[in-house]
């Protein structure tokens, strides 16, 4: 058995984890004291995290879990079909979930909407990444099928 073929398994877990979590990102190390020095130089002239703030962010929530978005008492009976098709889009937050359903009335208002007020409703770079995922053409994402090809 050779070393390829025992890290066979490991990179396909990690394909299906990057698959599946696009935004997570993956730090790869020689070793444990390599690790500690590039997370050092990463951390370099970044403030320490605030505990308190990250517990009470991170509690419950990941990317896309609906359930800790904090919603208004008119939003609180929302069918969640559409709120879990929102919280999918590429660029979406929390924050800019939330904003997004206090504003926008429905899924075709939110396509429509130009890029400048979904900046302003989203926030600048989500509401940009979002505006970008919305209108990118499906054709510029696909393989050539074979018979446009020949």
């Amino acid at each position: 058995m050779n070393l390829y073929d025992s890290a066979e398994p490991i990179m396909r877990r990690l394909a299906v984890l990057k698959t599946n979590f696009p935004r997570v990102m993956i730090l790869w190390a020689r070793s444990p004291r390599h690790s500690v020095e590039i997370i050092k130089r990463l951390k370099e002239g970044h403030a320490n995290l605030d505990l308190a703030k990250a517990e009470r962010l991170g509690k419950n929530a990941g990317i896309g879990d609906v359930s800790a978005v904090p919603r208004p008492d008119s939003i609180a009976s929302t069918n969640y079909s559409p709120v879990e098709v929102l919280a999918k889009l590429e660029g979406m937050t929390p924050e800019a979930l939330t904003a997004i359903m206090r504003r926008v009335k429905n899924i075709y208002e939110l396509v429509t909407l130009p890029a400048g007020k979904l900046q302003e409703i989203a926030g600048t770079i989500p509401g940009e990444a979002i505006y970008r995922f919305l209108h990118t053409e499906v054709k510029e994402n696909l393989p050539a099928h074979e018979s446009e090809a020949e």
